[in-house]
């Protein structure tokens, strides 16, 4: 009977470690996705506490090159996208919200303009868990559509009066 037990324990011991093992790997896999997309990406928990942010988020967001938090990392001011969190938040249903934001870089000449979605976040129990929201710079699109409205408007000017 012993033997059994020490077999059985054994057998558990090596599932653990496998399981272990596999839920390591897809952990990995899903931080490595989220640090390495090019846009922004910040997941906020129940109480607006940053929990996830990637190097795009990091370097548009992030107070000061020197400013870190006790456990070492950048502290992250989400300020400008707090009041779109929080609307999403407080929709319960599944509504994309989004909205532009400028922010201005430390030496660039140009403000940089995002494009903000937040969506919400429900555990499997349909209770909410948080909020995802994904950045992409849109600032050459901008100023690609402001140049475009600028030659379009000259064309115009110059066929109206030669």
């Amino acid at each position: 009977m012993a033997d059994g037990i020490d077999s059985m324990s054994a057998a558990l011991e090596e599932y653990e470690q496998t399981a272990s093992a596999r839920l390591l790997r897809e952990t990995s896999k899903s931080e490595a996705v989220v640090h390495n997309i090019a846009d922004g990406v910040i997941v906020t928990g129940l109480d607006d506490e940053v929990l996830v942010v990637n190097a795009p988020v990091e370097r548009w967001f992030s107070n000061d090159d020197e400013a870190t938090d006790p456990n070492g990392e950048r502290e992250i001011d989400i300020s400008n996208i707090s009041e779109l969190i929080r609307e999403t938040a407080e929709d319960s249903g599944n509504t994309v919200h989004s909205r532009e934001i400028t922010i201005e870089l430390p030496g660039q000449i140009r403000s940089t303009i995002l494009h903000a979605r937040a969506t919400r976040v429900e555990n499997d129990g349909g209770e909410f868990a948080g909020v995802t929201t994904v950045l992409r710079d849109v600032t050459a699109e901008r100023e690609i559509d402001r140049m475009k409205t600028e030659l379009v408007s000259v064309v115009a000017h110059e066929l109206r009066s030669p």
